[in-house]
């Protein structure tokens, strides 16, 4: 059972639910990438829903996850209208493979690729890797429809100026205002291969719809 600490609107559509352990005895321990398994009661059903942690175990930041409001979504439409700070959530062991392993002798390039809402999971994998491998560096390649749906645009913002030229940031918008100096149009694999460039990487982390992920 987990304690809702805070509740925080990202967009508007998109809430960050800040997560502390209901019994101090028994924290939440979980790895970069992983999700939680929610088991939420509506009208006597019980649902489950996978959400990933969109925190870093390293920052000392308490856990939580970054829910975007599906119009047609049974349980996301529930933890908007009626979570807030206070309320408890049962939920099982994190778990999922989506993981890195670090090492601090490493030196090499990851690129993350995201897709709206998924970028909960690789911003969390992304920090992990900057905070555990002094000489990699991150780049981050995020796409939304439009500039007030960027996820974590503060945060990205400022985790680029903490880590300097370790972590490189674009944004693309799928419909960009006038005077936009990020990518313009859908974040796909061509977008991906133009934002890259002739920069080598040694790995590539991709999260987001299906078609973008396919063409990525």
């Amino acid at each position: 059972t987990l304690r809702v600490a805070q509740v925080i609107q990202e967009t508007p559509t998109v809430r960050t639910f800040v997560l502390e352990p209901a019994d101090p005895a028994r924290p939440l321990a979980y790895t970069a990438g992983q999700h939680l398994t929610l088991l939420v009661e509506i009208d006597g059903t019980t649902h489950r829903r996978c959400y990933s942690f969109s925190t870093s175990p390293t920052s000392g930041d308490r856990p939580a996850i970054t829910v975007k409001r599906d119009p047609g979504g049974l349980v996301s439409r529930h933890l908007h209208e009626r979570i807030r700070p206070g309320d408890t959530l049962t939920v099982t062991e994190p778990g999922g493979p989506f993981t890195l392993d670090t090492d601090a002798a490493l030196s090499r390039t990851v690129v993350f690729v995201a897709g709206g809402v998924g970028i909960t999971p690789l911003v969390s994998l992304a920090e992990t890797l900057l905070r555990e491998e002094p000489a990699s560096r991150a780049i981050l390649l995020c796409g939304n429809r439009s500039e007030d749906e960027i996820i974590f645009h503060t945060r990205l913002a400022t985790l680029a100026s903490t880590f300097g030229g370790r972590l490189v940031v674009r944004h693309a918008l799928d419909t960009a205002p006038t005077g936009w100096d990020g990518l313009a149009g859908p974040l796909d694999g061509a977008r991906v291969l133009v934002a890259l460039g002739d920069v080598p990487a040694d790995a590539y982390f991709v999260c987001g719809p299906e078609a973008m992920m396919q063409s990525v």
